[in-house]
């Protein structure tokens, strides 16, 4: 019979490897409406709602729309879940993505019997059944009221993020710099919860949800028509001088990152920075950039390292083990 390589799945260093989620095996024990975070109880419940269309589709034979329920889902837990939960190493993390694995190697079974088999045993969980194709499938239940409102609250959210970008690209603005404001109007009465719009404010790095902004009649103010849910979307675009330093110092922190990468260094490994610039804003953004985050003891001037631009600014940087 078919026997997955062991470690198969997993990726050194990663937080959401086979591995992490084996030593977080005591959350697997969690239970639906358990997670308290927004993202948790979300990807809760789409695993619900994939399980749902898979067995539909598949009673009526139509194995077209029951992969394209998976294809989907697959899409939603990759650039959205685990994208907005980048960093997280508790519990309710550990717990609600094992529970989406595990929903998704049993429903994917029928489809992809390898690697259905290959994430299962990766998983650990061996008190259910020794192999996914001897375990139970997964028992398809009516989503609550509060699970479908949860669901088409995100749709709005995304839908919402998604124009936020596309007038970052128009305007050449990068993600890492922040801005100040945003606001949007649904073509459906929606009132957002804060937890809800802070995952929206997260994503496109925005300081606040201001209803005020649609009628500011400042040129900064891009408006933008809506999609299928939005009405409008108003974000400003207006980058004062804190918070132009602010997306200064997260670029210098991405281009220590990269420079880490290129010599070599382990997560975790510290090694003291050295630099070189003439540029008055990069000077303040050497004082306000994370240490802890890029794993710098100390930093110092000197000449010497790899010329770098950050933000078109020129700098020399180099590390020291």
């Amino acid at each position: 019979g078919y026997k997955p390589e062991p470690g198969g799945m997993s990726q050194p260093g990663s937080e959401t490897s086979a591995g992490a989620l084996h030593k977080n095996s005591k959350a697997e024990v969690l239970l639906p409406g358990q997670p308290q975070r927004i993202l948790d109880r979300w990807i809760w419940a789409k695993t619900q709602e994939l399980i749902n269309l898979v067995s539909e589709n598949l009673d009526k034979y139509d194995t077209v729309r029951a992969t394209r329920a998976i294809a989907d889902y697959i899409e939603d837990l990759s650039t959205w879940y685990l994208r907005r939960s980048r960093g997280r190493k508790d519990a309710d993390f550990f717990g609600t993505l094992r529970h989406a694995l595990l929903g998704l190697s049993k429903v994917m079974a029928p489809f992809m019997p390898y690697m259905s088999e290959a994430i299962y045993t990766n998983l650990n969980l061996r008190a259910e059944a020794p192999s996914v194709h001897l375990a139970d499938y997964p028992e398809t239940r009516a989503l609550t009221d509060e699970e479908e409102e949860l669901l088409q609250s995100m749709a709005v959210i995304r839908e919402a993020a998604s124009l936020g970008q596309a007038v970052r690209k128009a305007k050449n603005i990068p993600v890492r710099q922040p801005l100040p404001r945003l606001a949007f109007y649904t073509k459906e009465e929606m009132t957002p919860t804060t937890e809800l719009m802070q995952v929206l404010l997260d994503e496109l790095n925005v300081k606040k949800f201001d209803p005020a902004l649609s009628g500011d009649k400042n040129e900064n103010v891009q408006i933008l028509p809506g999609t299928a849910r939005i009405l409008n979307l108003y974000l400003d675009t207006a980058v004062s001088d804190e918070l132009r330093l602010e997306g200064l110092t997260r670029a210098l922190e991405r281009a220590v990152q990269e420079l880490r990468k290129k010599q070599g260094l382990k997560v975790g490994e510290m090694a003291v920075l050295t630099y070189e610039t003439e540029d008055v804003g990069i000077e303040k953004a050497i004082q306000a950039f994370n240490r802890e985050k890029t794993y710098v003891s100390g930093v110092k001037k000197a000449s010497g390292g790899e010329e770098v631009a950050v933000d078109g600014r020129k700098i020399t940087l180099a590390l020291e083990r």
